[in-house]
């Protein structure tokens, strides 16, 4: 089909007279007869006139001049394509909206299925800022949530219950601070030791662990984001 024959069905799809396309147009009765029967006198001004006028595309004026399956579109999708072409506009938003919410499911659900590897270090006295040797690799769910861990550590004794118990994973974001009240990692005097912070002290749950005053000998070596509850 010619351009002219798309202008003229789009025009019938539309249930438009040549009469009301001319008037739109600002042209004669037999200027629309010319553009539909012969596709003479058509500028790119006029495309874009009709475009806005018949609510086609360009590509739906042009598909003639070329060969849709150098898209590699199959069968089905063809068929999709000419379906939603034939639809209104509030079928069109339906279409588009399900179409969005579909393509997010899906994209969420490929991101969600990949892992992501982070070290797990089962003997805190290895964790150093850049000492991966004692550390083992660890599979994560590639979830926002998970992207925020930089490792996992195990907690190696009871200083942290009821919060943390013996031999759980917690997870561990690299951090140089540490929110008051917040539990953390920190290395005092060569040791690694998991404690919250208070104003001017290291304090435990445990009462049976003693206090550690807050002075140049502490360093942070990161936060605790919370337990690790994932399993393989």
């Amino acid at each position: 089909m010619a351009i002219g024959d798309r202008i003229r069905e789009a025009r019938g799809i539309n249930g438009m007279s040549a009469k009301e396309l001319a008037r739109q147009l600002h042209r004669s009765t037999t200027a629309i007869c010319n553009y539909e029967k012969h596709s003479k006198g058509i500028t790119a001004e006029l495309i874009s006139q009709l475009i806005d006028i018949l609510n086609v595309t360009p590509n739906y004026l042009f598909q003639d001049y070329f060969d849709i399956r150098d898209f590699d579109l199959d069968e089905d999708e063809i068929n999709l394509l000419n379906e939603y072409r034939a639809l209104d506009y509030q079928g069109k938003v339906v279409v588009r909206n399900n179409s969005f919410n579909e393509f997010n499911r899906v994209s969420n659900d490929l991101e969600n299925s990949l892992l992501i590897s982070r070290p797990y270090y089962k003997n805190l006295t290895s964790y150093y800022e850049n000492n991966m040797l004692d550390a083992v690799v660890y599979r994560l769910k590639n979830t926002a949530e998970n992207r925020k861990i930089d490792c996992i550590v195990k907690m190696y004794d009871d200083s942290m219950e009821p919060d943390y118990v013996k031999g759980s994973r917690l997870m561990v974001r690299k951090k140089d601070k540490v929110p008051l009240y917040g539990a953390g990692i920190f290395e005092v005097d060569g040791r690694i030791l998991i404690r919250l912070k208070g104003k001017n002290k290291l304090y435990c749950n445990n009462s049976r662990y003693p206090d550690i005053r807050i002075d140049d000998r502490v360093k942070v070596l990161g936060r605790i984001l919370g337990e690790l509850n994932e399993h393989f």
